[in-house]
């Protein structure tokens, strides 16, 4: 069995004497560096006291702040030898939310938290830093990380991830992305979501790198705090969402991005929620004053499901597609979902893809969505795409879509036709709602606007935008609402989630 177990720990003992680790606090870009012995020393701490207090092993969840102390907590689990179910800290709604979903959908033998925290949990470990030089290691297990999805158009689910699923991932970004052991890596991605997890941390510990992290709260504050640890880390490799590119153009003055260099990046990829060719080219023009090289900045496209990766690599300027690399890992392929079928190039269909980086089964075994072809074990992603040239493009997803007599559309497309007619409104932050009646299905929409305001939504602007969906896509709206921003609940990795959108709306109007 592949054992990322023995790779970190070998990792560490090569680099103990190397500051392998910067945690950069967003004040001022001063940074905490730690070395490879460091990380290794603490580790065993955590890792003796989870096995005291779990001998026959178990389930650990983590759920602390970003940074130092929950990669230490991390390795810890890893050198025990426990499934890890990492969670961010309880510290503000959808946070707390989210702990507990996942304690009470997984329900860990173990919690590991900060002595702040420990009062959120009715029993929990703090973590520690007694010293410990060494620890017996048991038998490698088979799901070392169990990762709770998105959930857009449902409650997340929790993937099961195995060593192999992880490390065969790293290689597959190793090989698209066209990464070394000199190149280093910095995000400020939450590490309970799988871009800042296996991107940010366990991805560059398995290939060699150094890796540097901010937190989110810091980059949201301040997203030039963001750039400026880039360069500070002398970053090669980054990854964020489309909203990080956006905060960046809306928010970093060209005065301040002037002083800074990025040019030392080979690797800028976008992902985790619609990334438009229009939002990308605006990016990557508003950068060149940082040094930062057109050739960088990619759209990506990956899911849990997966590890992390599926899609997208630096190389020539794609706009919104992402590259396939073809090859013995992984298969991407278009299908229709009703006769499993392969489609052609330039048909959409629903995105399936086959290899060793899938998840092994849901936690509760719910039907995993796998179909066999030709000998391939496939799963269906749910998401709508087509594939021209080696290169894939995410249309939407299947439960999105909206299809009002006969014609198809997705919210993505919807808000890409208000991103040029209403700039005060966020095109990102879209939800289509359906409600039956006698009369039939009737669609409704609720769309952020991209700052407060005090004024009330506009019946102008309502008219306008209902003409403009009528005239280009032929469908009548029946309900628009143009809402603050944070109606709509967002997933970790800011897509927003429909499922509950018009409750959430009902609570706001009452």
């Amino acid at each position: 069995m592949i054992s990322i177990r023995k790779i970190i720990h070998d990792r560490l003992i090569k680099d103990k004497d190397i500051f392998l680790y910067k945690w950069f606090t967003g004040d001022k870009n001063t940074c905490v560096n730690i070395s490879g012995e460091q990380l290794l020393h603490s580790a065993y701490a955590i890792a003796y006291d989870i096995k005291e207090a779990l001998p026959r092993g178990g389930v650990v969840a983590i759920s602390t702040s970003s940074g130092p102390i929950f990669l230490r907590a991390l390795l810890g689990c890893i050198f025990a030898g426990v499934t890890v179910l990492p969670l961010p800290a309880p510290i503000h709604g959808p946070s707390t939310r989210r702990v507990k979903l996942g304690i009470d959908t997984v329900k860990p033998n173990l919690i590991l938290t900060e002595k702040s925290f420990l009062f959120n949990f009715s029993t929990a470990l703090e973590i520690t830093t007694s010293k410990r030089n060494q620890i017996e290691f048991g038998p490698d297990i088979e799901t070392i990380f169990l990762q709770l999805t998105s959930g857009t158009t449902a409650s997340p689910k929790v993937v099961k991830l195995s060593n192999e699923a992880i490390v065969t991932n790293s290689m597959l970004v190793k090989k698209a992305w066209k990464l070394s052991k000199k190149d280093v890596s910095m995000v400020w991605l939450p590490h309970h979501h799988d871009m800042g997890l296996f991107g940010g941390i366990i991805f560059p510990l398995l290939l060699g790198m150094n890796f540097s992290q901010m937190d989110a709260f810091s980059f949201v504050k301040s997203p030039l705090s963001w750039l400026q640890a880039l360069e500070a880390s002398e970053a090669t490799i980054t990854g964020c969402s489309s909203f990080a590119i956006e905060h960046c153009i809306n928010k970093v003055s060209d005065s301040a991005l002037l002083k800074i260099d990025l040019s030392k990046i080979k690797a800028f990829g976008c992902g985790s929620e619609p990334v438009t060719a229009e939002l990308l080219k605006k990016f990557s023009s508003k950068m060149k004053l940082a040094k930062l090289s057109d050739n960088t900045v990619f759209n990506t496209y990956g899911l849990a499901e997966a590890t992390l990766f599926v899609a997208g690599g630096p190389g020539k300027y794609k706009g919104d597609y992402c590259s396939i690399f073809y090859n013995k890992y992984q298969k991407v392929s278009i299908f229709d979902k009703k006769n499993n079928i392969v489609l052609e190039d330039g048909r959409e269909g629903e995105i399936c893809i086959s290899g060793m980086s899938l998840f092994s089964g849901y936690l509760d075994n719910e039907p995993e969505g796998f179909f066999d072809l030709d000998e391939r074990k496939w799963l269906r992603t749910g998401d709508l795409g087509k594939i021209e040239k080696k290169q894939l493009k995410i249309t939407g997803r299947i439960k999105d879509h909206i299809i009002v007599n006969g014609v198809n559309i997705s919210p993505l497309e919807i808000g890409e036709l208000i991103y040029d007619q209403e700039p005060d409104l966020n095109f990102r932050a879209v939800a289509a709602i359906f409600n039956d009646s006698k009369l039939g299905r009737k669609l409704n929409l609720i769309i952020e606007k991209k700052n407060k305001s005090d004024n009330p939504q506009s019946l102008e602007q309502i008219k306008r935008i209902k003409r403009s969906i009528k005239g280009n896509f032929g469908i009548n709206i029946n309900q628009l609402y143009i809402v603050q921003p944070g109606v709509l609940e967002r997933t970790t990795s800011g897509k927003v989630i429909t499922h509950n959108a018009m409750e959430r709306l009902q609570k706001h109007i009452i």
